[in-house]
């Protein structure tokens, strides 16, 4: 019994990991015009992803507290990287000279961003959480990462920003189109 339900937690954990590395490496692909050999792509991200892992995995296995805390850490890390891959696909399926009649319609695009905003906010929330009673370097280390952290995601969505404040000035001014400010 807890042997089969291990064995399909790994399976469903290693299918769902693929498909996003996929996906992310398509959207990323596209995104930063790399053209990487696709079993070259494949071997890096997941050595990337499942070395670390299995590397940890095994220096913590006889501390069970240990344990949990890396696991955590591993899990605050992974939520981290989740708008590394939303943001492009956001980004791509709000511009209409990439989709075309089918653009992300604009009240869906407010739903989306919102969203997004709230995963980054959850993000910044979790690192506080796990931080608040970590010593001084921490959170000086932490902060750098932040700092590296805003400044990766301003670089994937600048050009949406600089829409979002057009498209803000425009409602400001009144003299936003119908057409513009439907959502």
């Amino acid at each position: 019994g807890e042997q089969l339900f291990a064995l399909g937690v790994l399976a469903a954990g290693q299918a769902s990991t693929m498909t996003g590395t996929f996906a992310g490496q398509y959207v990323m692909e596209g995104f930063l015009d790399l053209k990487v050999p696709i079993w070259l792509r494949t071997l890096f991200t997941r050595t990337i992803a499942l070395g670390p892992a299995v590397v940890i995995a095994f220096l913590t296995s006889e501390n069970a507290n240990l344990n949990n805390t890396v696991s955590q850490w591993l899990n605050i890390l992974q939520s981290v990287q989740l708008p590394f891959a939303l943001l492009p696909v956001l980004h791509f399926t709000s511009d209409p000279t990439i989709m075309g009649a089918f653009v992300l319609k604009k009240r869906w695009q407010v739903i989306c961003w919102l969203l997004a905003l709230t995963v980054i906010s959850v993000n910044i929330y979790l690192v506080i959480d796990k931080l608040k009673d970590a010593p001084a370097w921490a959170w000086i280390l932490a902060c750098a990462f932040f700092l590296a952290y805003l400044s990766f995601i301003f670089v994937i969505i600048r050009s949406d920003l600089k829409t979002f404040g057009r498209a803000l000035r425009r409602l400001c001014a009144g003299s936003g189109s119908s057409r513009d400010s439907s959502f």
